[in-house]
């Protein structure tokens, strides 16, 4: 991964034009937020902030809006990675920003699965801010970015995708739920890890999912 960023800095110094250089930065970016992934601290990871927010830059144009819209993604991603080592809201709040950036371009009837991935992080990040606020409205919407991308990741068109929204709606519900002492919405959230946990996947995945549903089913009780 550290070849992996020496390489996208040599490709940005050797960038014959924007586009080069708005790809360079964005690669680094993402072999920054990887190499971030592993580590305690966040240095990689607001290193990679750094680098996307120049790629943008470079990516301003009508021409390359869907690569600008990716990158507000990855900037989206980024931020939200290093809001989950901090206490603060301005990261998840400009995480936030980012995801609505990308959703200008990506729309549900040009570029559905874009969208919808956009929809999926927004409302994982919209949970992660309701819990760090006080009231219900932010969980709320962070329902209904997690609904409306289930629209487009169906268990038919894309299963593994569709478990993890479900896994993200069943989260967004328990913490609605809780903060309302709501039955129903707690309710609502075990039928969603129960959903997630039909599809295949990996222990730790598993593991998780039965943890967040034994945690809403102990709120019921």
């Amino acid at each position: 991964l550290e070849v992996a960023i020496e390489l996208a800095g040599t490709s940005f110094a050797e960038a014959a034009d924007s586009d080069e250089r708005g790809t360079a930065l964005n690669d680094q970016g993402i072999a920054l937020v990887t190499l971030g992934q592993w580590g305690e601290n966040t240095w990689h990871l607001e290193a990679a902030v750094v680098a996307y927010e120049k790629a943008l830059l470079e990516r301003a144009s009508e021409r390359t809006a869907y690569e600008w819209a990716t990158t507000q993604n990855n900037l989206g991603n980024a931020r939200a990675a290093i809001a989950e080592r901090e206490s603060d809201t301005g990261q998840i709040e400009g995480a936030i920003a980012a995801y609505d950036n990308a959703l200008k371009v990506w729309t549900p009837e040009h570029m559905p699965d874009e969208w919808a991935m956009t929809q999926n992080n927004v409302g994982t990040a919209l949970t992660t801010l309701g819990e760090r606020e006080g009231g219900t409205a932010t969980f709320e919407k962070a329902i209904e970015c997690l609904e409306n991308a289930l629209k487009v990741r169906t268990r038919e068109r894309r299963p593994s995708k569709w478990a993890a929204t479900k896994h993200n709606l069943g989260n967004a519900q328990a913490a609605l739920g809780e903060r309302r002492s709501d039955i129903k919405e707690l309710r609502a959230a075990v039928t969603a890890y129960t959903d997630a946990l039909t599809c295949e996947q990996t222990q730790f995945k598993q593991a998780l999912i039965h943890y967040h549903m034994a945690r809403a089913l102990l709120a019921i009780a």
